[in-house]
């Protein structure tokens, strides 16, 4: 916590002192309230206001004080140096602090008084222990008569702490002083509110975001109350060394109100990390959710709980995961999950990027280990993301739905699922949809098969039954008669439905095999080079050629063979076409060489060569 003052003369410090001493209690009229001990004892540290002959002439600095950062207040000291000669009600007389940038009152609490030596009633205190933003405030005592006052300039100081956004809001430990850290991320004029006997926390607009790995914390059995019109956020920071999450409940968790709420976890490079985690039963009545899982290496989460999940009533609930390397899961509940009245629901999974040796990795809109209820006029959209980094088929899932037991679909809801190997899996159960009738069209063939009405029972596509057109085979089932076939092994119905069976032809295609030819490749015409000189040297000549443009480079071949037999001829390569010199060495003395070049070029791959120069004959070698 940083507060400009200014101090203009030394005595003005030493008088800070001495008052400082002022505030221990004392043993003559300690029948009195020893309010000084108690500002004394409030935490946090002091910064002053004290200047002027106090006594006399008056104080000549400002009661404002500037906070650069969030500040817990604990407390604040105004001294009346001639209170005891005026007949007050102390009950009636307040120390207030008021923001000056909006001119509105941010607190105003009764007094408590004490005394130094025996002076009566000269310390008044307050033990506020509220958070202010940083700005500029002054201090407003009620009594200016007996305050050491002039000019809203007085004697008075005041206790505190800065407040860093390091600390969880945890309400199953201290309430206090998690509604604080609230209260300082307020966006608005009202403070959010705990009620500790229902263990209800009203959010009244606050934009907290922590850098803890747990944002906040709420006790068993807890109640979130948004208020209407408000715009609450919640994000935690990350971990390195665990799990992280938004929201953390004990037990159960209750949310309603017409506001909004936005929760976030942090990233988590070894753990898990968590939009929303309730350690048993989730119910949403009301608001606007949206609960995003970060980045992490295990699971990642929008909303997981360690019961059931209950959303109903007019709540629009948006659940996202982050991208992981196991789990990622939009909504995950270890028992039920029950959507029903007009709620909306959109569950997102997220990209797994497979690492480890985990037996599966999946990628989920909704995850249930029980049963699955949707009803009433419910919308329900649930997404799982693709899966990288394994190629066994059989480890991969990735569903918009995946239910432990039984998907029951009633009412005029709607589902919608999308998932990379399958919209949906029922591991054990079934799917039923009530109140719809499903009836199957031959599309052009024979045969009939039953319609099925007031329930479906079948996890999968029924097999065919019509009979085949000749030259025909079923390919699969369509919405409609010339439509996509369904490529998923079963389908949500949210209105009555025609499955319409798709043939196609049975004879395998003639396919001819193409002709291939063989492209002609043109060999380049290099023009001859010549051989403008040879000399000798000591065991070696040096020969001297005719530049050719446009070749790669030149082989020298000497031989002491006129007919440049191979067992007596070599060949030397001169790469490039800028030296146009070559001193051939070692060779044997009182020796006759037969000397001649050419050049070649090089095409892709193909090196192409133009004729022989004609061959010059070396004197004998030295």
């Amino acid at each position: 916590m940083k507060a400009k003052t200014k101090l203009t003369k030394l005595w003005s410090f030493l008088l800070a002192l001495v008052m400082l001493v002022g505030l221990l209690p004392a043993t003559a009229l300690a029948e009195e309230p020893d309010a000084a001990l108690q500002f004394a004892d409030a935490p946090g540290e002091y910064f002053y206001n004290i200047s002027g002959d106090y006594n006399s002439e008056g104080p000549t600095v400002n009661t404002t004080f500037t906070l650069t950062e969030p500040t817990m207040i604990t407390g604040i000291w105004t001294y009346h140096w001639n209170a005891g000669n005026y007949d007050i009600d102390f009950s009636r007389q307040t120390i207030q602090l008021k923001d000056t940038n909006t001119n509105t009152l941010v607190y105003s609490g009764a007094v408590r008084v004490g005394h130094i030596w025996n002076v009566r009633n000269c310390d008044w205190i307050v033990l506020p222990n509220i958070i202010l933003p940083a700005g500029t405030y002054q201090v407003i005592d009620s009594h200016h008569e007996s305050w050491c006052a002039l000019n809203n300039k007085g004697v008075c100081m005041i206790k505190g702490y800065s407040i860093t956004p390091s600390a969880t809001a945890d309400f199953s430990a201290d309430p206090t002083a998690a509604l604080a850290l609230l209260n300082a991320a307020k966006t608005g004029a009202k403070n959010s509110t705990w009620d500790n006997g229902t263990k209800t926390l009203t959010l009244n607009g606050v934009n907290f975001t922590s850098t803890a790995s747990t944002a906040l914390k709420l006790p068993k059995d807890a109640t979130i109350v948004l208020a209407n019109g408000t715009t609450n956020t919640i994000e935690g920071g990350n971990s390195t060394s665990g799990n992280c999450y938004g929201i953390y409940t004990i037990g159960n968790l209750t949310i309603k109100g017409g506001g909004k709420l936005n929760v976030t976890g942090g990233r988590a490079t070894v753990g898990d990390s968590n939009g929303i985690v309730v350690y048993s039963n989730l119910s949403i009545t009301d608001g606007t959710i949206t609960a995003k899982g970060g980045t992490a290496h295990n699971g990642s989460y929008g909303i997981v709980t360690g019961k059931s999940v209950s959303i109903s009533g007019n709540a629009m609930v948006t659940s996202t995961a982050g991208s992981a390397c196991y789990w990622s899961n939009g909504i995950n509940s270890s028992n039920n999950v029950t959507i029903s009245g007009s709620a909306s629901v959109t569950a997102q999974g997220n990209t797994v990027t497979a690492a480890g040796d985990a037996e599966f990795y999946g990628s989920y809109g909704i995850s249930v280990k029980n049963d699955l209820s949707v009803s009433g006029t419910a919308w329900v959209s649930a997404t799982g993301s693709n899966i990288t980094g394994i190629n066994d088929p059989a480890q991969v899932d990735s569903f918009g739905l995946f239910v432990g037991n039984n998907t029951t679909i009633s009412g005029t809801s709607q589902v919608t699922a999308k998932g990379d190997r399958d919209s949906m899996w029922n591991l054990n159960g079934s799917l039923r949809v009530d109140g719809y009738t499903i009836t199957f069209n031959s599309n052009g063939s024979t045969g009939y098969m039953k319609a099925v009405t007031g329930g479906i029972t079948a996890y999968t596509l029924p097999a065919n039954g019509f009979e085949a057109p000749s030259g025909k085979k079923f390919k699969g089932w369509a919405t409609s008669a010339k439509g996509a076939v369904i490529a998923s092994r079963a389908i949500i119905v949210s209105a009555d439905t025609t499955l319409y069976a798709i043939w196609e032809s049975n004879q395998k295609p003639t396919i001819e095999k193409p002709t291939i030819e063989k492209p002609t490749i043109e060999k380049p015409t290099i023009k001859k080079s010549t051989i403008k000189k040879l000399s000798e040297g000591k065991k070696s000549f040096k020969i001297t050629w005719k530049k050719v443009k446009g070749v790669s480079g030149y082989q020298v071949q000497y031989s002491t063979s006129k007919k440049f037999a191979k067992k007596t001829s070599k060949i030397i390569t001169c790469k490039g076409n800028k030296k146009f010199t070559k001193t051939v060495k070692k060779l044997k003395s009182g020796k006759k060489y037969y000397v001649r070049i050419r050049g070649y070029k090089i095409v892709g791959t193909k090196k192409s060569y133009s004729k022989w120069s004609a061959a010059k004959l070396s004197k004998r070698i030295k």
